[in-house]
Protein backbone atom coordinates (compact mmCIF):
# COMPACT_ATOMS: atom_id res chain seq x y z
CA UNK A 1 0.00 0.00 0.00
CA UNK A 2 1.25 3.55 -1.07
CA UNK A 3 0.51 6.49 1.86
CA UNK A 4 3.29 9.11 0.53
CA UNK A 5 1.82 12.23 1.36
CA UNK A 6 1.56 14.09 -2.42
CA UNK A 7 1.16 18.04 -3.43
CA UNK A 8 -0.73 19.44 -5.99
CA UNK A 9 -0.81 22.63 -7.25
CA UNK A 10 -4.74 23.65 -6.28
CA UNK A 11 -6.55 24.65 -8.85
CA UNK A 12 -9.47 27.19 -8.21
CA UNK A 13 -12.70 25.89 -8.94
CA UNK A 14 -16.48 26.43 -7.50
CA UNK A 15 -18.11 22.56 -7.01
CA UNK A 16 -21.35 21.76 -6.54
CA UNK A 17 -21.83 18.15 -4.55
CA UNK A 18 -24.07 16.34 -3.22
CA UNK A 19 -23.84 12.84 -1.13
CA UNK A 20 -24.13 11.67 2.13
CA UNK A 21 -21.20 12.63 4.87
CA UNK A 22 -20.45 12.34 8.35
CA UNK A 23 -19.83 15.40 10.25
CA UNK A 24 -16.80 15.34 12.47
CA UNK A 25 -14.51 17.12 14.80
CA UNK A 26 -10.99 17.92 15.88
CA UNK A 27 -10.55 16.80 19.80
CA UNK A 28 -8.39 19.38 20.88
CA UNK A 29 -4.22 20.50 20.32
CA UNK A 30 -2.23 17.94 19.75
CA UNK A 31 -2.39 15.26 22.75
CA UNK A 32 0.77 15.30 25.00
CA UNK A 33 0.57 11.64 25.49
CA UNK A 34 1.39 11.46 21.62
CA UNK A 35 5.23 10.19 22.05
CA UNK A 36 7.26 10.04 19.08
CA UNK A 37 10.73 8.24 18.75
CA UNK A 38 13.30 8.84 16.14
CA UNK A 39 14.26 5.10 14.37
CA UNK A 40 18.26 5.23 13.74
CA UNK A 41 19.38 3.99 10.48
CA UNK A 42 16.64 5.17 8.37
CA UNK A 43 17.33 7.98 6.27
CA UNK A 44 13.67 7.98 4.48
CA UNK A 45 11.23 5.79 2.89
CA UNK A 46 8.24 5.48 0.45
CA UNK A 47 6.73 1.94 2.11
CA UNK A 48 7.53 -0.35 4.88
CA UNK A 49 6.65 -3.90 5.17
CA UNK A 50 7.06 -6.94 6.83
CA UNK A 51 8.46 -10.02 5.93
CA UNK A 52 9.15 -12.61 8.37
CA UNK A 53 10.57 -11.64 11.76
CA UNK A 54 12.03 -8.25 9.96
CA UNK A 55 11.04 -5.25 8.44
CA UNK A 56 12.10 -3.97 4.83
CA UNK A 57 11.76 0.05 3.89
CA UNK A 58 12.13 1.43 0.85
CA UNK A 59 12.83 5.11 -0.72
CA UNK A 60 15.17 7.21 -2.37
CA UNK A 61 18.17 6.00 -0.33
CA UNK A 62 17.66 2.13 -1.16
CA UNK A 63 15.83 -0.74 0.88
CA UNK A 64 16.78 -0.72 4.49
CA UNK A 65 16.50 -3.56 6.58
CA UNK A 66 15.16 -4.10 10.66
CA UNK A 67 15.98 -6.84 12.69
CA UNK A 68 14.35 -5.59 15.95
CA UNK A 69 10.56 -4.47 14.60
CA UNK A 70 12.08 -1.05 13.28
CA UNK A 71 14.03 0.43 16.09
CA UNK A 72 17.41 -0.02 13.71
CA UNK A 73 17.67 -0.06 10.15
CA UNK A 74 20.69 -0.82 7.95
CA UNK A 75 21.04 -0.79 3.92
CA UNK A 76 20.36 -4.17 2.51
CA UNK A 77 22.65 -3.96 -0.46
CA UNK A 78 25.18 -1.05 -1.19
CA UNK A 79 25.60 -1.81 -4.59
CA UNK A 80 21.59 -0.95 -5.43
CA UNK A 81 21.67 1.79 -7.71
CA UNK A 82 19.94 5.05 -6.60
CA UNK A 83 16.27 5.23 -7.01
CA UNK A 84 13.18 6.19 -5.89
CA UNK A 85 11.71 2.78 -4.62
CA UNK A 86 8.27 0.87 -3.36
CA UNK A 87 8.52 -2.89 -1.91
CA UNK A 88 6.45 -5.40 -1.32
CA UNK A 89 7.11 -8.95 0.05
CA UNK A 90 5.54 -12.19 -1.71
CA UNK A 91 5.56 -15.59 -0.46
CA UNK A 92 8.78 -15.06 1.43
CA UNK A 93 10.37 -13.04 -1.69
CA UNK A 94 10.71 -9.01 -2.00
CA UNK A 95 10.08 -6.52 -4.88
CA UNK A 96 10.92 -3.07 -5.69
CA UNK A 97 9.56 -1.39 -7.94
CA UNK A 98 11.05 1.86 -9.03
CA UNK A 99 8.48 5.22 -9.50
CA UNK A 100 10.77 8.00 -10.52
CA UNK A 101 13.04 6.45 -13.08
CA UNK A 102 11.46 4.33 -15.31
CA UNK A 103 13.97 1.06 -14.06
CA UNK A 104 11.05 -1.45 -14.11
CA UNK A 105 10.65 -4.14 -11.10
CA UNK A 106 13.28 -6.14 -9.29
CA UNK A 107 13.46 -8.83 -6.98
CA UNK A 108 15.35 -10.32 -3.90
CA UNK A 109 15.33 -14.09 -2.93
CA UNK A 110 17.45 -13.65 -0.14
CA UNK A 111 16.14 -10.79 2.38
CA UNK A 112 17.35 -8.18 -0.21
CA UNK A 113 21.07 -8.66 -0.02
CA UNK A 114 21.07 -9.09 -4.15
CA UNK A 115 18.35 -8.04 -6.36
CA UNK A 116 17.94 -8.97 -9.90
CA UNK A 117 15.24 -8.15 -12.74
CA UNK A 118 11.66 -9.64 -13.42
CA UNK A 119 10.20 -7.24 -15.75
CA UNK A 120 9.84 -8.95 -18.67
CA UNK A 121 6.84 -7.30 -20.57
CA UNK A 122 6.40 -4.47 -18.46
CA UNK A 123 7.81 -1.64 -21.27
CA UNK A 124 5.00 -0.84 -23.33
CA UNK A 125 5.22 -1.05 -26.74
CA UNK A 126 4.39 2.57 -27.85
CA UNK A 127 7.12 3.74 -25.65
CA UNK A 128 9.76 0.90 -25.35
CA UNK A 129 10.44 1.87 -21.80
CA UNK A 130 9.63 0.53 -18.26
CA UNK A 131 6.94 2.36 -16.49
CA UNK A 132 7.03 3.96 -13.06
CA UNK A 133 6.22 1.72 -10.36
CA UNK A 134 3.84 3.36 -7.54
CA UNK A 135 2.91 0.06 -5.95
CA UNK A 136 3.19 -3.94 -5.88
CA UNK A 137 0.21 -6.20 -4.65
CA UNK A 138 -0.09 -9.91 -4.27
CA UNK A 139 -3.05 -11.55 -4.85
CA UNK A 140 -3.41 -15.13 -4.26
CA UNK A 141 -1.09 -16.05 -6.95
CA UNK A 142 -1.14 -13.14 -8.58
CA UNK A 143 0.99 -10.15 -8.26
CA UNK A 144 -0.16 -6.91 -9.52
CA UNK A 145 1.95 -3.55 -10.22
CA UNK A 146 0.15 -0.23 -10.55
CA UNK A 147 1.90 1.85 -12.89
CA UNK A 148 2.20 5.83 -13.88
CA UNK A 149 0.10 6.60 -16.61
CA UNK A 150 -0.04 2.58 -17.65
CA UNK A 151 -2.54 1.87 -15.23
CA UNK A 152 -2.08 -2.15 -13.37
CA UNK A 153 0.07 -5.16 -15.41
CA UNK A 154 0.24 -8.07 -13.29
CA UNK A 155 1.75 -11.22 -13.41
CA UNK A 156 1.52 -15.07 -12.55
CA UNK A 157 4.78 -16.52 -12.54
CA UNK A 158 6.15 -14.90 -8.74
CA UNK A 159 7.07 -11.19 -11.51
CA UNK A 160 9.03 -13.52 -13.86
CA UNK A 161 6.82 -12.15 -17.09
CA UNK A 162 4.12 -9.20 -16.83
CA UNK A 163 1.17 -8.37 -19.10
CA UNK A 164 -1.19 -5.57 -18.94
CA UNK A 165 -4.16 -5.90 -16.83
CA UNK A 166 -6.56 -2.63 -17.87
CA UNK A 167 -9.72 -3.90 -19.38
CA UNK A 168 -11.95 -0.96 -17.89
CA UNK A 169 -9.36 1.39 -17.25
CA UNK A 170 -9.20 4.26 -18.63
CA UNK A 171 -5.85 5.42 -21.08
CA UNK A 172 -3.41 7.36 -19.20
CA UNK A 173 -4.48 6.19 -15.47
CA UNK A 174 -1.95 6.49 -12.75
CA UNK A 175 -2.19 3.78 -9.81
CA UNK A 176 -1.26 5.03 -6.55
CA UNK A 177 -2.18 2.57 -4.10
CA UNK A 178 -4.17 -1.39 -4.39
CA UNK A 179 -5.98 -3.43 -1.71
CA UNK A 180 -8.02 -6.19 -1.12
CA UNK A 181 -11.54 -6.31 0.71
CA UNK A 182 -13.64 -9.36 0.95
CA UNK A 183 -13.83 -10.66 -2.93
CA UNK A 184 -12.66 -7.56 -4.43
CA UNK A 185 -9.42 -5.44 -5.48
CA UNK A 186 -9.28 -1.59 -5.21
CA UNK A 187 -7.09 0.56 -7.34
CA UNK A 188 -6.63 4.27 -6.20
CA UNK A 189 -6.30 6.57 -8.70
CA UNK A 190 -5.92 9.92 -9.67
CA UNK A 191 -9.56 10.26 -11.41
CA UNK A 192 -10.93 8.06 -8.39
CA UNK A 193 -11.16 4.34 -7.76
CA UNK A 194 -11.57 0.90 -9.77
CA UNK A 195 -12.45 -2.13 -8.49
CA UNK A 196 -12.01 -5.71 -9.68
CA UNK A 197 -14.18 -8.86 -8.35
CA UNK A 198 -12.51 -11.13 -10.93
CA UNK A 199 -8.95 -11.25 -9.54
CA UNK A 200 -8.36 -8.15 -12.34
CA UNK A 201 -9.33 -9.76 -15.14
CA UNK A 202 -11.71 -6.43 -15.67
CA UNK A 203 -12.11 -3.34 -13.22
CA UNK A 204 -14.80 -1.08 -13.22
CA UNK A 205 -15.16 2.61 -11.83
CA UNK A 206 -16.07 2.30 -7.99
CA UNK A 207 -17.15 6.05 -7.46
CA UNK A 208 -20.39 5.94 -6.09
CA UNK A 209 -20.34 8.36 -3.25
CA UNK A 210 -17.03 9.59 -3.83
CA UNK A 211 -17.46 12.95 -4.47
CA UNK A 212 -14.82 15.89 -4.74
CA UNK A 213 -15.63 17.91 -1.42
CA UNK A 214 -12.18 20.06 -1.88
CA UNK A 215 -12.75 23.73 -3.15
CA UNK A 216 -9.66 24.07 -4.45
CA UNK A 217 -9.54 21.80 -7.86
CA UNK A 218 -12.14 20.10 -9.70
CA UNK A 219 -12.80 16.71 -10.89
CA UNK A 220 -13.23 13.33 -9.33
CA UNK A 221 -11.05 12.80 -6.53
CA UNK A 222 -7.66 12.30 -6.77
CA UNK A 223 -7.04 9.05 -4.23
CA UNK A 224 -3.22 8.65 -3.38
CA UNK A 225 -3.95 5.69 -0.18
CA UNK A 226 -6.13 2.95 0.72
CA UNK A 227 -6.53 1.02 3.80
CA UNK A 228 -8.76 -2.38 4.65
CA UNK A 229 -10.13 -3.58 7.68
CA UNK A 230 -12.17 -6.39 7.24
CA UNK A 231 -15.07 -5.27 5.14
CA UNK A 232 -14.13 -1.51 5.84
CA UNK A 233 -11.96 0.27 3.26
CA UNK A 234 -10.39 3.86 3.80
CA UNK A 235 -9.48 5.92 0.96
CA UNK A 236 -7.15 9.01 1.41
CA UNK A 237 -7.27 12.03 -1.66
CA UNK A 238 -5.85 14.63 -2.17
CA UNK A 239 -7.19 17.90 -0.40
CA UNK A 240 -7.23 16.32 3.23
CA UNK A 241 -10.13 14.24 2.23
CA UNK A 242 -11.16 10.98 3.52
CA UNK A 243 -13.31 8.10 2.56
CA UNK A 244 -14.97 4.85 4.00
CA UNK A 245 -16.85 2.36 2.35
CA UNK A 246 -18.33 0.05 4.48
CA UNK A 247 -19.08 -2.79 1.95
CA UNK A 248 -15.68 -3.85 0.41
CA UNK A 249 -14.91 -0.80 -1.88
CA UNK A 250 -18.67 -0.98 -3.52
CA UNK A 251 -19.74 2.52 -2.62
CA UNK A 252 -18.26 5.33 -0.31
CA UNK A 253 -19.35 8.16 2.22
CA UNK A 254 -16.96 10.99 3.47
CA UNK A 255 -15.57 11.53 6.98
CA UNK A 256 -13.17 14.29 7.16
CA UNK A 257 -14.91 17.22 7.88
CA UNK A 258 -13.53 18.77 10.22
CA UNK A 259 -9.76 17.18 9.73
CA UNK A 260 -7.85 20.57 8.98
CA UNK A 261 -5.26 20.66 5.89
CA UNK A 262 -5.26 22.85 2.38
CA UNK A 263 -5.82 22.03 -0.81
CA UNK A 264 -2.54 20.68 -1.78
CA UNK A 265 -2.50 17.74 0.66
CA UNK A 266 -2.89 14.07 0.04
CA UNK A 267 -3.57 12.21 2.68
CA UNK A 268 -2.03 9.02 4.36
CA UNK A 269 -3.94 6.42 5.87
CA UNK A 270 -3.50 3.35 8.19
CA UNK A 271 -6.55 1.43 9.48
CA UNK A 272 -6.01 -1.20 12.96
CA UNK A 273 -9.04 -2.83 14.01
CA UNK A 274 -11.27 0.31 14.63
CA UNK A 275 -8.27 2.73 14.60
CA UNK A 276 -8.20 4.99 11.88
CA UNK A 277 -5.22 7.25 11.26
CA UNK A 278 -5.14 9.78 9.02
CA UNK A 279 -2.06 11.82 8.20
CA UNK A 280 -1.82 15.03 6.04
CA UNK A 281 0.60 18.62 5.76
CA UNK A 282 -0.89 19.88 9.27
CA UNK A 283 -0.14 17.01 11.35
CA UNK A 284 -1.44 13.11 12.86
CA UNK A 285 -4.74 12.12 13.37
CA UNK A 286 -6.83 9.42 14.50
CA UNK A 287 -10.53 8.57 14.78
CA UNK A 288 -12.54 5.13 16.58
CA UNK A 289 -15.46 6.30 15.91
CA UNK A 290 -15.31 6.07 11.75
CA UNK A 291 -14.61 9.88 11.86
CA UNK A 292 -17.49 11.14 14.14
CA UNK A 293 -14.40 12.65 16.07
CA UNK A 294 -10.75 13.00 15.62
CA UNK A 295 -8.03 12.97 18.10
CA UNK A 296 -4.42 15.02 17.35
CA UNK A 297 -1.64 12.65 17.80
CA UNK A 298 1.19 14.89 16.25
CA UNK A 299 2.92 15.18 20.20
CA UNK A 300 6.37 15.54 19.91
CA UNK A 301 6.94 15.42 16.70
CA UNK A 302 9.54 18.35 15.68
CA UNK A 303 8.05 21.13 13.53
CA UNK A 304 8.66 19.83 10.05
CA UNK A 305 5.83 18.95 7.46
CA UNK A 306 5.05 15.45 6.76
CA UNK A 307 6.57 13.43 3.48
CA UNK A 308 6.14 9.87 3.83
CA UNK A 309 3.53 7.79 6.38
CA UNK A 310 3.04 3.70 6.79
CA UNK A 311 1.90 1.51 9.21
CA UNK A 312 3.69 -1.87 10.18
CA UNK A 313 3.51 -4.23 12.92
CA UNK A 314 1.90 -2.05 15.20
CA UNK A 315 4.00 0.72 14.63
CA UNK A 316 3.15 4.46 12.79
CA UNK A 317 5.80 5.74 10.99
CA UNK A 318 6.23 9.15 9.85
CA UNK A 319 9.04 11.00 7.42
CA UNK A 320 9.65 14.71 8.26
CA UNK A 321 11.08 17.06 5.32
CA UNK A 322 13.97 17.02 7.13
CA UNK A 323 14.96 13.75 6.60
CA UNK A 324 14.36 12.04 9.83
CA UNK A 325 11.81 8.91 10.80
CA UNK A 326 9.49 8.78 13.87
CA UNK A 327 7.76 6.09 14.85
CA UNK A 328 4.71 5.58 17.61
CA UNK A 329 3.13 2.36 18.71
CA UNK A 330 -0.75 2.69 17.84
Amino acid sequence: MNRRIIALSAIASALIFAGCTKQSSIVGPPSGSASWTQVNGLTGFYNIVASGSDLYAAGNYGVFRSTDNGSNWVVTDSSLASGDYTVAAVNGNLFIGDYNNQTGIMKSTDGGATWTECDSGLATAFSGVYQNVYCIKAVDSVIFAGTSSNGIFKSTDNGTTWTAANQGISYGTTVFSLVTSGPNIIAGTQSGMYLSSNNGESWIANDSGLVNMSPYYSGAPYVTSLAAVGSNVYAGAVGSQLFLSENNGVSWIYISNGVPGSGQSGVGVAAVDSNVVLVDDNGVFTTTNYGVSWKNITGNLPSASLSAFDEANGYLYVQLSNGSVWRMRI
